[in-house]
């Protein structure tokens, strides 16, 4: 089945790779749907003023941006060139490639080198671009395309190659034959203190070495210094990141703001919330506390990362590498790539090019549900640059830079290799557009 224009925006790629969201624009359904998807890659280029022949300033075009139209009727592939043109209309110079009946891959290889500066050439030459577009059946053919349609620029490069910029695939994410749909089973000892209260568990109490040793691929220097935390009680942690529907309830009985839904349908309210700032889930708790006489409250980035770890001492929870990643959690991964640009995803399938329902995909040992991947979470703490004077009883670091919090887990957009339980991050406690979800976490009487 092929979706018209407008279930398909636009996409903006800078030239340093920075995705910006997308925009949509409408049309009509075809009265009769094509076989074949298709879509068309534009590039457009500005003028810059750069040395040429004898070391004399000139004017050529540099190539700044990228914007495409895919999965649309073939019929409406003029039309979708001039939506993309029209959105490019800036730039004195645009360039467009569109898909043939048989390609299912597009590559854009972006070249380190513009020119060779012992050479005059005019500044409409086409070696002076730097992005090549090449549509195939596969990533090796399309890039193949890409490097072969511009053999006259490589030829004039100063030696020092190219690398792909952008990888896009299309196609029906909704009927990914990997896609979950059914919730997995809820842990023994789930308990809800209303109807509308996230399902907590209790984790035992216990020690841990928090951060990350020097041998850990991708670590960063604010996951040190290593140090041992002990968890001196149990506590409840919920299974499940906050949902739009647990939250919808706070928002009806007036002790939270609405905020902009995830996921759509029947499925919607078992998306996990976002865009909420940690101010707004400050505000979240107070009244899940006042609403059921329990002291509700965030996670502490020491608590998270012990539960997160669930007695376990590797990179990830489930221990594996990438290849694992899709049975448990929603990151980046080959899914992801159809709707959107990326480097470096996992060699597998999770069937989410976005946020999922919750519960999904496998829990770790402790029952939880997502807490690497699908939403990034806020946790109490203040931001600071490392663990150095940093609380060793799981109690929350109130020092520091508290305009600043601190997240973790990764999102369904994080990947492999930054999908780390050590992994750290932090925003301004008032930034909510595009911001963490969050989990709560409970005192025990």
């Amino acid at each position: 089945m092929c979706r018209s224009l407008a279930s398909r925006g636009w996409l903006r790629l800078l030239s340093v790779s920075v995705a910006l969201p997308a925009l949509p624009f409408a049309h009509p359904r075809p009265a009769a749907a094509q076989s074949d998807p298709a879509a068309v890659v534009c590039v457009g280029s500005e003028l810059e003023l750069v040395m040429g022949a004898n070391q004399v300033p000139e004017t050529f075009l540099r190539d700044e941006e990228m914007g495409y139209v895919t999965d649309f009727d073939p019929a409406y592939a003029e039309e979708a060139e001039r939506a993309v043109r029209e959105q490019l209309s800036g730039y004195p110079r645009i360039r467009c490639e569109r898909s043939g009946p048989a390609d299912t891959h597009v590559v854009v290889v972006r070249f380190d080198a513009v020119f060779r500066r012992d050479d005059r050439v005019d500044p409409d030459d086409p070696r002076f671009t730097n992005f090549a577009i090449g549509y195939g059946t596969s990533w090796d053919g399309a890039e193949a395309n890409a490097t072969d349609l511009n053999e006259h620029f490589t030829a004039f490069t100063d030696g020092s190659g190219y690398g792909a910029a952008l990888q896009l695939r299309w196609g029906e994410v909704e009927e990914d034959p990997d896609r979950p749909v059914v919730p997995r089973p809820e842990p023994e000892g789930l308990f809800r203190d209303c109807e509308a209260c996230p399902g907590m568990v209790v984790v035992p109490p216990g020690s841990y070495v928090m951060g990350s040793p020097g041998s850990e691929e991708g670590r960063a220097r604010n996951e040190q210094p290593l140090r041992e935390v002990t968890i001196d009680a149990p506590f409840a942690v919920g299974v499940y990141e906050v949902t739009v529907g647990e939250w919808n309830a706070c928002v009806l009985a007036g002790g939270c703001d609405a905020v902009e839904e995830e996921g759509d349908g029947q499925d919607r309210d078992r998306h996990p919330v976002s865009n909420v700032s940690w101010v707004a889930v400050q505000a979240y708790v107070r009244w899940l506390s006042a609403e059921t006489g329990q002291a509700y409250r965030l996670l502490s980035e020491a608590e998270w990362e012990y539960v997160a770890r669930a007695g376990t001492e590797s990179v990830r929870y489930w221990g594996g590498g990438a290849s694992e990643q899709c049975e448990h959690a929603n990151a980046l991964d080959t899914t992801y790539l159809r709707e959107r640009p990326a480097r470096n995803p996992a060699p597998c399938s999770d069937g989410y090019a976005a946020a999922a329902p919750v519960g999904l995909y496998a829990p770790n040992a402790f029952g939880l549900h997502d807490i690497l991947g699908n939403m990034s979470e806020w946790t109490q703490d203040c931001w600071n640059p490392t663990y150095s004077d940093a609380p060793r009883d799981g109690s929350p670091r109130e020092e520091g830079n508290c305009t600043v919090r601190v997240y973790r887990g990764g999102f369904w957009g994080t990947p492999p290799q930054a999908l780390r339980v050590a992994a750290r991050s932090a925003h301004p406690f008032d930034y909510a557009a595009g911001s963490p979800g969050f989990r709560v976490a409970r005192e025990l009487d």
